[in-house]
């Protein structure tokens, strides 16, 4: 929904952002806090999709019901004094992998009390660093 491109030739491109929306597509912050709260689309966009296949309750329910009329992605986002799109993260902490719904505690509990087991098709990497004394260019 949300892309640095298609833009202009001199555009600036900042890290970790997808800064502008795609064409058809029409972003909306559900409430204007500091410039930051729930990413909302106001209106469908090419390749939405349309329902859940035999459960349409559940679609409206799902990605409709939390701020009406509009579309909520789940995510919390941002708009920077340039108008540039963040994406700030879930807004409901939940990770989906292979059909479970998984919140952030529940994987921060398995990481300490649990140990690996097959996954098929999909997986939640982690990448952890210790330091023995505080890095020195970390303030």
């Amino acid at each position: 929904m949300l892309s640095p491109r298609p833009s202009g030739k001199y555009d600036p491109i900042h890290p970790a952002m997808p800064m502008r929306p795609l064409y058809g597509v029409k972003p909306k912050l559900a409430s204007t806090e500091n410039n930051e709260g729930p990413l909302c689309i106001e209106k469908p966009w090419p390749g939405m999709a349309l329902t859940i296949w035999e459960d349409h309750e559940r679609f409206i329910k799902t990605y409709f019901a939390d701020y009406p009329p509009y579309y909520f992605s789940g995510d919390g986002a941002m708009i920077n004094a340039d108008g540039h799109w963040k994406i700030t993260g879930r807004m409901d902490d939940v990770i989906n992998i292979t059909g479970h719904r998984l919140g952030t505690a529940e994987v921060e509990c398995a990481l300490v009390s649990t140990y690996l087991e097959k996954i098929y098709s999909e997986a939640i990497f982690f990448t952890f660093f210790i330091f023995l004394e505080h890095p020195s260019h970390v303030k």
